[in-house]
Protein backbone atom coordinates (compact mmCIF):
# COMPACT_ATOMS: atom_id res chain seq x y z
CA UNK A 1 0.00 0.00 0.00
CA UNK A 2 1.13 3.49 -0.75
CA UNK A 3 -0.03 5.46 2.28
CA UNK A 4 2.04 7.50 4.63
CA UNK A 5 2.81 6.44 8.18
CA UNK A 6 1.09 9.55 9.42
CA UNK A 7 -2.22 8.60 7.79
CA UNK A 8 -2.03 5.05 9.15
CA UNK A 9 -1.34 6.13 12.73
CA UNK A 10 -4.02 8.80 12.54
CA UNK A 11 -6.52 6.16 11.37
CA UNK A 12 -5.34 3.79 14.12
CA UNK A 13 -5.87 6.46 16.77
CA UNK A 14 -9.26 7.66 15.46
CA UNK A 15 -10.95 4.40 14.42
CA UNK A 16 -12.66 3.75 17.76
CA UNK A 17 -13.94 7.30 18.27
CA UNK A 18 -17.42 8.17 17.02
CA UNK A 19 -17.48 10.37 13.94
CA UNK A 20 -18.65 13.90 14.56
CA UNK A 21 -21.44 15.45 12.59
CA UNK A 22 -20.40 16.26 9.03
CA UNK A 23 -20.26 19.85 7.86
CA UNK A 24 -23.20 19.36 5.49
CA UNK A 25 -25.37 17.88 8.25
CA UNK A 26 -24.40 20.75 10.54
CA UNK A 27 -25.22 23.28 7.81
CA UNK A 28 -28.60 21.65 7.19
CA UNK A 29 -29.44 21.81 10.89
CA UNK A 30 -28.42 25.50 11.08
CA UNK A 31 -30.52 26.33 8.01
CA UNK A 32 -33.57 24.65 9.53
CA UNK A 33 -32.94 26.38 12.86
CA UNK A 34 -32.61 29.84 11.33
CA UNK A 35 -35.61 29.23 9.09
CA UNK A 36 -37.78 28.29 12.08
CA UNK A 37 -36.48 31.27 14.09
CA UNK A 38 -37.55 33.59 11.28
CA UNK A 39 -41.06 32.06 11.38
CA UNK A 40 -40.49 30.69 7.85
CA UNK A 41 -40.00 34.18 6.37
CA UNK A 42 -36.34 34.14 5.36
CA UNK A 43 -35.36 33.30 1.80
CA UNK A 44 -31.99 31.91 0.76
CA UNK A 45 -30.44 35.38 0.55
CA UNK A 46 -31.31 36.32 4.12
CA UNK A 47 -30.37 32.88 5.45
CA UNK A 48 -27.01 33.19 3.74
CA UNK A 49 -26.45 36.56 5.43
CA UNK A 50 -27.40 35.06 8.82
CA UNK A 51 -24.95 32.20 8.25
CA UNK A 52 -22.22 34.74 7.42
CA UNK A 53 -22.81 36.40 10.79
CA UNK A 54 -22.08 33.00 12.36
CA UNK A 55 -18.84 32.77 10.32
CA UNK A 56 -20.27 30.13 7.96
CA UNK A 57 -19.51 31.26 4.41
CA UNK A 58 -21.55 29.54 1.72
CA UNK A 59 -22.94 30.87 -1.55
CA UNK A 60 -26.56 31.89 -1.82
CA UNK A 61 -27.24 29.38 -4.57
CA UNK A 62 -25.90 26.52 -2.42
CA UNK A 63 -28.14 27.61 0.46
CA UNK A 64 -31.07 27.68 -2.02
CA UNK A 65 -30.25 24.14 -3.20
CA UNK A 66 -30.16 22.88 0.39
CA UNK A 67 -33.44 24.65 1.18
CA UNK A 68 -35.04 22.98 -1.84
CA UNK A 69 -33.65 19.62 -0.70
CA UNK A 70 -35.19 20.15 2.75
CA UNK A 71 -38.48 21.33 1.26
CA UNK A 72 -38.23 24.77 2.86
CA UNK A 73 -39.93 27.64 1.14
CA UNK A 74 -40.29 31.14 2.49
CA UNK A 75 -43.71 32.66 2.92
CA UNK A 76 -43.73 36.09 1.33
CA UNK A 77 -46.38 38.28 2.85
CA UNK A 78 -47.33 41.40 0.96
CA UNK A 79 -48.58 44.47 2.71
CA UNK A 80 -52.10 45.56 1.87
CA UNK A 81 -52.06 48.61 -0.35
CA UNK A 82 -55.22 50.53 -1.11
CA UNK A 83 -55.26 51.04 -4.87
CA UNK A 84 -58.75 52.42 -5.29
CA UNK A 85 -59.05 56.18 -5.56
CA UNK A 86 -62.50 57.28 -4.47
CA UNK A 87 -62.14 60.72 -6.06
CA UNK A 88 -62.82 59.62 -9.62
CA UNK A 89 -65.45 60.77 -12.14
CA UNK A 90 -67.04 57.40 -12.98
Amino acid sequence: MNISKNVFYHWLKMRDKPIKETTTAFLLSRIVGLFKESRENYCSYRLQKMLEREKLFYSRSYVAVLMRKLGLRSISRRKFVVTKDSNHNY
